[in-house]
């Protein structure tokens, strides 16, 4: 029902995915990596039924999507790229995705306080190899811990960050068994 991001791989991804059923997608900010699928999207699935594509300009928009209600809150990525985290609640639970930044604002953070799942880049692990804009998984332990987040996932991990084992070995052995790296 809802896409978040669309990167290039995206009509990889959707392949076995009934393109019908996508009413929106929300793109987080303009990089390459999160928007360069929207030509497929227009291109390719619009031909079958029109999908609404939102962005948020990095400020806090709010929306609803059968019975889905997302949230579109700002968080610091790029200082020239507006860049936005997603709250998607459902039945009383609360999924956060935030690919890309540097530092959630304390209004965002009281906003996906206690979430059940959240989804967050890790593009190195510690400081070195850290890539510009982006907060690292040791960084991403810490904040799921303070934001108490039921369940934590790192995605958009670096190339030379680690092995998935390893990484995943290790983010739980400093955050818990609620923590993993995606797959």
């Amino acid at each position: 029902v809802l896409l978040l991001d669309a990167g290039p791989e995206t009509y990889q991804h959707l392949l076995t995915v009934d393109p019908t059923k996508i009413k929106a997608c929300v793109i987080t900010h303009k990089h390459h990596d999160h928007a360069a699928g929207l030509w497929d999207l227009e291109k390719i699935y619009n031909l079958k039924k029109p999908i609404t594509i939102v962005k948020s300009a990095g400020k806090l928009k709010k929306f609803k999507i059968d019975s889905f209600s997302v949230t579109l809150f700002p968080v610091q990525h790029a200082k020239s790229i507006p860049t936005c985290g997603v709250l998607v609640e459902y039945s009383g639970k609360k999924v956060v995705y935030a690919p890309d930044f540097r530092e959630i604002p304390k209004n965002s953070k009281n906003l996906i306080k206690n979430c059940d799942l959240l989804i967050i880049g890790g593009s190195s692990l510690s400081e070195k190899g850290r890539a510009k804009g982006h907060e690292t998984i040791e960084e991403g332990v810490a904040l799921g811990k303070k934001l108490q987040a039921k369940q934590v996932y790192f995605i958009h991990i670096g190339h030379l960050t680690g092995r998935h084992q390893v990484l995943g070995s290790l983010v739980q052995k400093q955050g818990g068994a609620n923590f993993h790296i995606a797959f």
